[in-house]
């Protein structure tokens, strides 16, 4: 046995050691998507964690659904560098939205064969994975490799787990969002009501005043015609 292919405990040791990198690769990956305060910061987590090279994915896309118009707009990518800023694929184009409708994993082995597939620098096998909150596709997860029918299994599971990591995090965010955004509502609407009672109160205050002027004007016309009349009183025969 030659040192070129190494004992047979080393070469157990091997796929342990494999996996185990794998493992700690998928931490990371976890890790770094719970710790995103927004939703750019998770796409980001996630291609830049699944481009791991313990996990060996090169070419990597996060798309969200823009609810108007339906595109899908990319959020964060590695190993596209001629993709350009805030690049987006319209409905009836691109591999992704089969899995975007279906709301599963579409896998292509063979890109070029398929008639939506947008050309890329892997030109080989692409999984599309969709990301999913309320029974709801907001976006895809989309990765592809140089090498024809490049996926197995545990890439799908990796893959899903990944998206579905995604989904609830940027749930979490979204739901948080309208949290804050109805506290706001709600604080302004106090402000306006606080507002309302400080006018209310300052013309309740002047309509006192004028209540107690025109009073006063009262008293003082009362006076008057008591005075005139007992001046005309004088004069009676």
């Amino acid at each position: 046995m030659t040192a070129r292919h190494g004992s047979p405990q080393a070469r157990s040791r091997a796929p342990q050691a494999t996996q185990a990198r794998r493992q700690a690769a998928l931490l990371r990956l976890s890790t770094g998507i719970a710790a995103a305060h927004a939703e750019i910061d998770v796409c980001r987590a996630v291609v830049e964690g699944l481009h791991d090279e313990a996990l060996g994915y090169d070419f990597l896309g996060l798309f969200l659904v823009d609810p108007p118009s339906g595109d899908r707009l990319l959020q964060a990518s590695v190993g596209w560098p001629e993709v350009p800023t805030h690049f987006r694929v319209p409905p009836g184009s691109g591999l992704s939205e089969q899995a975007v409708l279906d709301k599963r994993l579409v896998y292509t082995p063979k890109v070029s064969t398929a008639s939506r597939y947008i050309s890329s620098p892997a030109r080989g096998s692409e999984v599309d994975v969709p990301l999913l909150v309320d029974d709801q596709a907001i976006g895809v997860l989309v990765v592809e490799s140089h090498e024809l029918d490049a996926f197995g299994e545990e890439d799908f599971e990796i893959l899903t787990a990944a998206a579905n990591q995604a989904s609830i995090a940027i749930a979490r965010l979204r739901s948080l969002s309208q949290v804050v955004t109805a506290v706001e509502a709600q604080g302004a609407a106090a402000r306006r009501v606080k507002e309302a009672v400080r006018t209310l109160t300052e013309a309740a205050g002047e309509h006192e005043a004028a209540v107690q002027g025109l009073a006063g004007v009262s008293d003082r016309l009362g006076a008057r015609g008591r005075a005139l009349a007992e001046r005309v009183g004088r004069f009676k025969v």
